[in-house]
């Protein structure tokens, strides 16, 4: 449970829909970023020639969604910036943990 103290430091209180919509698309922004490290991480382990291509794929359209989230930025008149995304560490701890598991078979985490 997130305690409203650790509020991140550049937003004191979200007071209209402005600023709610640009804490989202931070954290939609953070999201893809920690989503593309992990698949860039993911991609050195894979050994299977299919999982590679398909991986490659999707680290190009996670790359096109960050593109186009910093165009909204833009269009907005603001920098693209990150507001931690709980939701998208917890799905790449539970992907690190399964390459930590599967480290002396990468064949298993292959399997499709």
């Amino acid at each position: 449970m997130v305690n409203l103290q650790e509020r991140p430091a550049a937003i004191t209180k979200i007071t209209n829909l402005q600023e709610k919509c640009a804490y989202e698309l931070c954290s939609i922004y953070a999201a893809e970023q920690h989503f593309l490290e992990a698949q860039q991480i993911i991609l050195q382990c894979v050994v299977n020639d299919q999982l590679q291509s398909l991986l490659q794929n999707h680290i190009q359209e996670t790359e096109q969604q960050i593109r186009n989230l910093e165009q909204v930025f833009s269009t907005m008149g603001q920098q693209p910036k990150r507001i931690y995304c709980y939701a998208a560490a917890g799905l790449v701890s539970d992907a690190q943990k399964l390459i930590l598991l599967t480290t002396n078979n990468p064949s298993i985490l292959d399997y499709q």
